[in-house]
């Protein structure tokens, strides 16, 4: 069995594969969905090839960079649409894809890998979970109880059109933690609708915009659709929002009441602390969940840099290579040990990390926001 990257030629029996695995169709939807690992371009994708040549199990990589704020940016790869023709399964080839896709992503600068997924194929190479999220969730009944502030602006509402495509560019480009989207690729994964279809959904984005035709907000809604679960029928859901919390958070008062919703969740990363607290203070259902999928760091010497903890850099507040998995968390007052790559990821991921156990500190003040990863950027 041959192990190596796919070749721009091999794409297409790369889509039929995960077709077969993922849609239970060989005439599936991955190709269209997923343009960035099925379409031509720099494949930097890894397959498994039987002795004849076929493609038998595949691992989908992509590249992405993450802004936070406006000086750090971390250098990663998306992996995803992992499968493997049923045949050959129990072989361990999985295992050895991503073994080289660590390998490329190393190479090519990366500090870590964001996996779809959280199979022990994964966690047994080192990947954990991440970050932290507020899962929130509105019911119906709630909207005949919300009102709307009359000493607040006040908001129009209607469907994207293309002319928006620069405002909303800006929008997303400019949150506090955002993939570095070009506007040809946002337009591209707002037209596949990647998330939604797996979903069985569709997917709408909506506008708030003022009187004066201002875009304030916008909110990327999944919504029940013709093959969606009897289950789900009246279920929605935000997968990405932009712009003024306030206007987001009417938004999606007036989707559930547009859309005659029983409910409209959203899953929401910790830094989206003002539109959280908007809808916690309306008591809606909420509950903390990790961000999806499991990150893998590939390169720590890479993270601490990139993540912003580089001496260098930083001055009073930096992280430190002790060698054996050991490191050293610097503040003006005070040193910390950080034991293995898994603590070392919590450090810099996860706000909820206790840093100084014996001041009792329930909030880690050096973790790093990062956009949720199954939204409208999934792989």
């Amino acid at each position: 069995m041959e192990i190596r990257l796919v070749k721009k030629s091999e794409l297409e029996q790369a889509a039929k594969l995960a077709n077969i695995v993922f849609c239970n169709d060989e005439n599936g939807h991955m190709g269209s969905c997923f343009p960035t690992l099925f379409q031509a371009g720099i494949p930097h994708s890894y397959g498994a090839f039987s002795p004849e040549g076929n493609l038998v199990s595949f691992m989908g990589m992509v590249p992405v960079e993450i802004t936070i704020g406006a000086k750090k940016s971390l250098r990663a790869y998306s992996i995803g649409a992992v499968c493997t023709d049923p045949a050959f399964r129990g072989q361990g080839l999985a295992s050895k894809l991503l073994a080289s896709c660590r390998q490329h992503a190393r190479k090519s600068g990366a500090s870590v890998m964001f996996i779809s997924g959280d199979r022990s194929l994964y966690t047994r190479e080192g990947s954990v979970f991440f970050g932290n999220a507020n899962k929130v969730t509105i019911k119906e009944d709630a909207v005949s109880k919300h009102n709307v502030n009359s000493s607040l602006p006040s908001w129009n509402y209607r469907d994207i059109v293309p002319e928006d495509i620069f405002t909303l560019h800006h929008l997303l480009t400019n949150k506090s933690s955002s993939f570095q989207w070009g506007i040809t690729e946002l337009q591209q994964s707002i037209g596949t609708s990647a998330y939604a279809t797996l979903n069985k959904k569709i997917q709408i984005t909506r506008i708030a915009y003022s009187d004066n035709n201002e875009i304030a907000a916008a909110i990327i809604l999944m919504l029940p659709g013709e093959n969606t679960p009897v289950q789900e029928q009246h279920m929605g859901q935000i997968i990405e929002w932009a712009g003024n919390p306030l206007a987001a958070y009417e938004l999606m008062y007036d989707a559930i009441s547009r859309y005659q919703l029983a409910s409209l969740s959203a899953i929401l990363p910790w830094q989206d602390s003002e539109l959280i607290e908007l809808l916690q203070n309306d008591h809606v259902q909420s509950e903390k969940v990790n961000n999806a999928g499991t990150v893998l760091v590939v390169d720590e010497a890479a993270l601490i840099q990139q993540a912003g903890f580089d001496k260098t850099v930083t001055g009073e507040t930096y992280i430190s290579i002790l060698g054996n998995n050991r490191y050293e968390l610097h503040t003006k007052d005070e040193k910390v040990f950080i034991e293995g790559i898994d603590q070392l990821s919590s450090v810099i991921f996860n706000p909820d990390t206790v840093i100084d156990v014996s001041k009792s500190s329930s909030h880690n003040p050096f973790a790093i926001p990062l956009p949720y990863m199954y939204g409208l950027y999934f792989i």
